[in-house]
């Protein structure tokens, strides 16, 4: 006789064994796909259960009576009816970052704001979290099932999702695959809905005092093996990193490793908050994590050569200053898809939704101000530019080889524009200072930097909004490195500043 296995189909929303969460069990020769809708299952980690000392009665019945037994018992043993798939409200999927904790909340108060009665989070899978409700006599239930930010995209494309969940930014070979369901980079399917930062954790014992990119990347190379080669301590180093579905481990290799592998010896986790307890109990352990995971590991400074080193704080993400700072996105790919996914990054973006990010310990989008020191670098000129000012905790940014600002750009105008009349700040007392990397002679570069600080100031004018100084310092005080292409990316930006 085969042995039996069991497992789960995730296609939620278009299969009725997958909407009733029920495991399937089929035999080991079997193929190991869903009998309903073909989908390759999940499976199960469970041991098989004992025999149940009743039904080793049964055997000993006449074939009659046991069927009888049995027939008595049917209404106990079948398995309970499936909500249909319009009971699905919402279908995430994508990030781990985000699926794992900050989604379900965001959605568990969305619905209580749409009048949902019985609110309840269940765990499903390790990686699948259901939250259910009733509304007006019904049931309904969101699915966010969280297996890395690759998954969001596929997800879409088969439809198995509304919502996809990135903690980077859509590849061009993925919005290549949804061209023909949307414009996936559109500023209605793309929206920046937190801000995270990939901290780079130590052992507590590890009192190295800051590392550049270059080092980190060379430290998970594996060209640097022992801390003291970079003001540590005289231990060997082990890596530690995330899987490879994880969005943070793209992340990580996007910001830091240049295309270079991370050393074989690494020791891969499919889970953060064990990544980050692995790290604390190793007095030779080095890895990385979102800002928020770090648990009981400590947290390294990291800079730019010739720049400070920073921690990934509330206002260096915001800014994205950090040089390991990053976007959490959510993605929908067309208006005829589910309206409830609409709303829903809707109210993401929202202050409530804000306010919910917040509560999560990510970073929100609202714009705040502070008395920010300037980097040792900086000219006399942009000293004197920014004297007695404050800094906004926003760089506007554009997409790539042009003078367009990118999607989360388009939004911090409102936030810009919305902060200053919260505020009473008059429009005049904002400074706007543009920025451009290293490429290309000097001159040039202070000519760019200042038409990106032109083009940030002709869009607020169409909000009534005036800034009382536009210029720009070329290349001066990168943020990253202008030796990557991202780097560059990251140090054509426009600073905010508000003077007294």
């Amino acid at each position: 006789m085969s042995k039996q296995i069991s497992g789960r189909c995730l296609n939620i929303g278009n299969c009725g064994i997958a909407n009733s969460t029920e495991p399937v069990k089929l035999r080991e020769s079997d193929n190991f796909v869903c009998p309903e809708c073909g989908k390759l299952l999940v499976p199960n980690q469970v041991s098989s259960p004992p025999i149940n000392p009743v039904l080793l009665g049964f055997l000993g019945l006449g074939v009659v009576g046991a069927a009888a037994v049995i027939f008595g018992f049917a209404n106990v043993l079948k398995p309970r009816a499936p909500l249909a798939p319009n009971n699905f409200i919402l279908r995430l999927a994508g990030s781990n970052t985000l699926g794992s904790k900050l989604a379900p909340a965001l959605v568990e108060t969305y619905l209580r704001n749409k009048g949902c009665a019985n609110v309840m989070r269940k765990t499903i899978e390790v990686e699948l979290i259901h939250v259910t409700c009733s509304l007006e006599g019904k049931q309904y239930l969101a699915s966010i099932s969280f297996r890395g930010s690759g998954t969001a995209f596929a997800s879409l494309k088969d439809g198995s999702a509304d919502i996809g969940m990135a903690s980077r930014r859509a590849k061009t070979a993925e919005v290549a695959s949804l061209a023909g369901q949307g414009n996936l980079m559109s500023p209605a399917n793309e929206h920046v809905v937190a801000l995270d930062g990939v901290a780079i954790i130590v052992n507590p014992t590890n009192q190295i005092p800051r590392l550049s990119v270059a080092q980190v990347r060379s430290i998970f190379a594996g060209k640097i093996g022992s801390f003291n080669l970079v003001g540590g301590p005289a231990n060997a180093v082990q890596v530690y990193r995330r899987d490879d579905k994880s969005g943070t481990f793209d992340s990580f290799k996007s910001l830091v490793m240049d295309g270079s592998p991370v050393v074989s010896s690494a020791k891969a986790f499919e889970d953060s908050l064990a990544l980050a307890s692995a790290v604390s109990a190793d007095n030779n352990a080095i890895g990385f994590v979102g800002h928020t995971l770090v648990g009981d590991a400590r947290v390294v400074p990291v800079g730019v050569a010739g720049n400070e080193a920073l921690l990934p704080n509330r206002f260096t993400i915001q800014t994205e200053d950090y040089p390991l700072s990053r976007r959490l996105y959510l993605y929908l790919i067309s208006e005829a898809g589910n309206r409830e996914a609409k709303k829903f990054v809707s109210f993401a973006i929202s202050k409530e939704g804000q306010a919910v990010v917040d509560r999560e310990r990510f970073i929100p989008l609202e714009i705040v101000r502070s008395m920010t020191p300037l980097p040792a670098s900086s000219s006399s000129a942009y000293r004197t530019a920014t004297a007695g000012a404050e800094r906004l905790s926003v760089n506007f940014r554009f997409n790539s080889g042009s003078n367009q600002l990118d999607n989360r750009a388009l939004a911090d105008l409102d936030r810009v524009t919305e902060y200053l009349i919260t505020t009473s700040t008059k429009p005049g007392k904002l400074v706007l200072i543009g920025f451009a990397d290293n490429v290309g002679d000097p001159t040039s570069n202070i000519a760019l930097s200042k038409q990106r600080a032109q083009s940030v100031a002709k869009s607020l004018k169409t909000r009534g909004i005036v800034p009382g100084i536009i210029t720009g310092f070329g290349a001066e005080n990168p943020i990253a490195s202008n030796q990557t292409l991202q780097g560059q990316q990251k140090n054509r930006r426009v600073e905010v500043w508000v003077t007294r």
